[in-house]
């Protein structure tokens, strides 16, 4: 686990404790360090015993002293440094899939991690959080998250993340409420599939979650021209997107009427479909 150094902020702490690109951070306080979550809950400390191994494979122990709320003053090539947790499902729609292959790397990297989640608001669907995941999301209270539901009904959304786990989906956000987790959330809608009642009883279900749940957004299915999936996905056309806006649009006023707030919210794709502002 490194936590490599990708450049250092002038006048800043980190470049008084002369770090320098290149240098990983391995170690704080005797506390190997998996990413800046965990750096920033060391660094609170006011006294400091960093391990540091250079860009020449040295190793050094540096200490010193700072104020409680001095920030390190670094960028590092990647906020996690144990390796991103990559997504073991197989959605229907998994826009990796669909991407052209001559793009950088980097957009082919199917991530589920619940720490990118917290950090930049990266979408997570739970499936691959391990009881340890759990564990650690209750006890450094990280919130808010950032959740793909795709549909409450656990058959189908199972089916649609080609995961058994998936199923799970009522268990799961009852865990993070339990433990006082917040949780915006993303529904990618699918034409005849997670639309119409299924999308109701999802709406129906995540707004009696309302005390933890921040945000409801709707967005359709996009398909490029590199798909191979067999699943026959369909996408909305101008009539069907017209159907979902005006469906949506009555839980609109709904929460705007008893909570003064839109809290659901449609991709502009469906607007844009529609023909309608």
């Amino acid at each position: 686990m490194k936590g490599k150094i990708l450049s250092v902020r002038k006048n800043s702490l980190a470049e008084e404790i002369e770090l320098k690109p290149g240098d990983s951070i391995l170690e704080v306080n005797g506390r190997k360090i998996r990413d800046i979550i965990e750096l920033s809950f060391e660094l609170a400390d006011e006294e400091i015993e960093m391990l540091i191994e250079h860009s020449n494979g040295e190793r050094e122990l540096i200490e010193f002293e700072k104020d409680i709320d001095e920030e390190l003053g670094v960028e590092f090539e990647s906020a996690v440094f144990d390796g991103i947790r990559r997504c073991a499902n197989n959605c229907y729609f998994c826009f990796v899939n669909m991407i052209d292959p001559r793009m950088r790397k980097s957009l082919a990297i199917k991530d589920d991690d619940y720490r990118l989640s917290f950090l930049y608001g990266n979408f997570i669907t739970l499936s691959n959080l391990t009881e340890k995941d759990f564990n650690r999301i209750e006890r450094l209270h990280l919130s808010p998250l950032f959740v793909s539901i795709h549909t409450m009904d656990s058959k189908l959304r199972s089916e649609m993340l080609r995961c058994n786990r998936a199923g799970k989906i009522r268990e799961q956000l009852d865990r993070l409420e339990k433990s006082g987790v917040e949780y915006h959330t993303q529904i990618v809608l699918c034409r005849n599939l997670n639309d119409g009642k299924f999308l109701e009883e999802t709406l129906d279900e995540l707004v009696a979650r309302k005390s933890h749940v921040l945000s409801i957004a709707i967005v359709p299915v996009g398909i490029t021209k590199f798909r191979n999936d067999p699943f026959p996905l369909e996408q909305f056309d101008r009539d069907s997107a017209i159907e979902i806006i005006e469906q949506v649009e009555r839980w609109q006023l709904k929460m705007r009427r008893d909570f003064g707030e839109t809290f659901i919210y449609l991709g502009d794709e469906f607007y844009l479909l529609a023909n309608r502002d």
